[in-house]
């Protein structure tokens, strides 16, 4: 069973490096395009997920790190859609995310993992949760290996798993055997497809 578990590791390892260099080899002009596709079928998307209430239409992203995909050349037209935005915050090690709102004053810090997060955050619970893909299998998101995404999808309710998303480029869409920890997302969209 170890042995298994090595291998699968191993690979999903392999996997990571695999998608991370495929995906710093694009052409910075071809991936503002395929940024531009990904929100323009993100929003199309989100309109089926809007809540009742306004107030609600929280949409958790990401601050991009790397060359992961990048949104904030259209945080003004998802907040024109009536969404506000908020970033992911690591509370530690093995412990789910927590996130804050962001506007454009916003002041962030660079903590761990890399990401930048709000100095003070004014703490909500997002409607939509997306996060970025290192890769992904059908609906199953490779992420960089920290767990903090499984965690925070495991702790939402069945309803609210139903509004998270994955978020990658087509050429890191891959084949791995789901584990015990990976949960699905409701959907995963590329420049080309949405996988729901």
């Amino acid at each position: 069973m170890a042995a298994a578990e090595s291998s699968q590791d191993k690979h999903r390892s392999a996997l990571r490096k695999q998608c991370l260099a495929l995906r710093n080899q694009i052409d910075p002009a071809l991936k503002q395009a395929y940024d531009a596709c990904i929100i323009t079928r993100l929003m199309q998307w989100l309109e089926g997920q809007k809540p009742e209430d306004a107030c609600q239409a929280l949409l958790a992203l990401w601050w991009p790190i790397g060359s992961e995909p990048d949104w904030r050349p259209f945080a003004p037209a998802l907040r024109k859609a009536g969404w506000r935005l908020a970033l992911p915050c690591v509370m530690g090690p093995q412990q789910a995310l927590r996130f804050a709102v962001y506007e454009d004053a916003t002041e962030l810090r660079r903590a761990a993992m890399g990401i930048h997060e709000p100095v003070r955050p004014d703490w909500i619970q997002p409607w939509v949760l997306s996060a970025p893909c290192v890769g992904f299998y059908q609906r199953y998101r490779l992420g960089y290996g920290g767990g903090y995404y499984d965690r925070s999808i495991a702790g939402l309710d069945q309803e609210a798993r139903k509004r998270t998303v994955a978020i990658g480029y087509s050429i890191c869409e891959v084949v791995f055997e789901p584990q015990a920890h990976d949960l699905a997302f409701a959907a995963v969209i590329s420049e080309r497809a949405l996988h729901a």
